[in-house]
């Protein structure tokens, strides 16, 4: 197990990507889909054209949010590389994750 805080957080990530998303289910009721919703509802509202994912993980709000605001144009970073793999394998374009932090 690394020492630096950082690489820990990334070792952990790497070790759950795979099974992410069904350990974190995406429901109407939970706090992160609250979330999407209003972000929807603000893009709408603003007229956003771009959108940038910081940390996206897997891709989860990539999804929801093509899906509900096809318009809108998105870009997520994420450093661990294996929920970028995860994010593309649950069909977010690969063009549309960028490895970084």
């Amino acid at each position: 197990m690394p020492d630096d805080p950082l690489e820990k957080q990334r070792l952990y990530y790497a070790q759950i990507a795979a099974s992410y998303d069904s350990a974190f289910a995406f429901d109407p009721e939970d706090e992160y889909f609250i979330a999407c919703s209003l972000l929807t509802g603000l893009a709408s509202h603003y007229q956003f054209r771009t959108l940038l994912d910081v940390g996206c993980g897997t891709g989860r709000a990539i999804g929801y949010l093509s899906r509900s605001s096809p318009m809108l144009e998105i870009l997520g970073v994420e450093p661990v590389k294996e929920m970028r793999d995860a994010a593309v394998a649950a069909g977010i374009p690969a063009a549309q994750i960028l490895p970084g932090d």
